[in-house]
């Protein structure tokens, strides 16, 4: 019999479902607690992003936009000193020991030298001060950051929810914990659900993809329509970058076994380097310069391509999770109906 032909896209499909039943994401919990766990975090987190999207579009179209004028000093930079550090370089060195069983690998880490950096320390003083305007939304929630954050806090306390349940399920079956009743599937069964889990967790991506992407649309929609631009002169201090003194250079300095920063060899070291800050430029009585500037202020976030790309990637990411938790539920139900399932004579 000639075995049909490989079909990529139904391998690539189940190996994903493979994953989402199959993997302990490195825990060594029982298999039920488990699922119990990525289905209360993964339902956690889809629910928070709903909850938090929602509330960024009322948040939204409350936005306001209020003007300040702030005061700012103007601050003339002093070099002071510098601080050091040596930094240990190390390098993994491993060889193999014994032979046949007991063959083994040793490792050990091998100081190199170490690097020394050198970082100012910079002291400010206040000649002056200036005035400058800024704009502020009065909501700082709207959908993208709403449904980040919700599906964070949705995610978190859904895992605490978990974690609690297991608890609660451990002690009232203590004497089972850990335990597995679930009856051995047949590899046709096996597949099926590795597909069905599979396919829940792509197509969640990619409803929740374009499905974010369009939320994220309009909301860059709104922001446009609400945003206001503001074009904005006053005077600000003249500023020039110049050398305010020097510190000594980083360097490598190479082990020669004796294990001391210091006692090695250096190669650069005793050469310095050059510290350049922005200095304000001063007038012939002692007072700061001072120019005319100009900026135009765009109060929006962001606009109906960048939404759409952001809440493109966010809806993704909770889609999937919504597949996740989707393909661990029909795993555990169909675990549970065969726990239930009355054994034949």
């Amino acid at each position: 019999m000639i075995n049909p032909s490989p079909k990529p896209a139904s391998d690539f499909v189940r190996n994903v479902g493979q994953k989402v039943i199959d993997s302990d994401f490195g825990t060594d919990l029982p298999e039920s607690s488990r699922d119990r766990l990525v289905l209360t975090t993964t339902g956690g987190a889809v629910l928070g992003a709903a909850i938090g999207t929602y509330l960024g579009f009322q948040s939204q179209q409350g936005n306001q936009v209020q003007e300040q004028w702030r005061t700012h000093g103007i601050e003339h930079p002093h070099l002071t000193g510098y601080s050091h550090s040596a930094v240990p370089d190390y390098t993994r060195v491993c060889h193999t020991e014994g032979s046949g069983k007991d063959q083994h690998e040793v490792c050990h880490d091998r100081l190199d030298g170490w690097w020394h950096r050198y970082s100012p320390n910079i002291s400010w003083n206040q000649v002056g001060t200036y005035t400058a305007p800024e704009f502020h939304n009065t909501r700082w929630a709207e959908p993208l950051l709403g449904g980040f954050l919700g599906a964070l806090g949705g995610g978190l306390l859904g895992l605490g929810v978990g974690v609690g349940v297991n608890a609660i399920q451990h002690s009232l079956q203590h004497d089972q914990a850990g335990a597995s009743s679930h009856p051995p599937q047949t590899q046709q069964a096996r597949q099926s659900l590795e597909t069905r889990a599979g396919l829940l967790a792509l197509g969640g991506a990619t409803v929740g993809m374009l499905g974010g992407g369009t939320l994220g649309y309009v909301s860059g929609v709104i922001e446009q329509a609400q945003k206001e631009v503001h074009t904005r002169d006053w005077m600000g201090p003249v500023l020039q970058n110049q050398r305010i003194g020097q510190i000594p250079a980083d360097y490598y300095e190479h082990n020669l076994g004796l294990g001391v920063p210091g006692l090695g060899l250096g190669f650069g070291k005793g050469s310095s380097q050059g510290v350049y800050r922005d200095v304000p430029a001063y007038n012939g009585d002692g007072t700061p310069q001072l120019q005319r500037v100009q900026h135009t202020f765009d109060t929006a976030r962001y606009g109906p391509v960048g939404g759409a790309i952001m809440g493109g990637l966010i809806g993704g990411g909770v889609g999937l999770a919504a597949g996740v938790a989707a393909g661990t539920l029909v795993k555990m139900v169909e675990s549970r109906s065969k726990d239930n399932k009355p054994p034949q004579a």
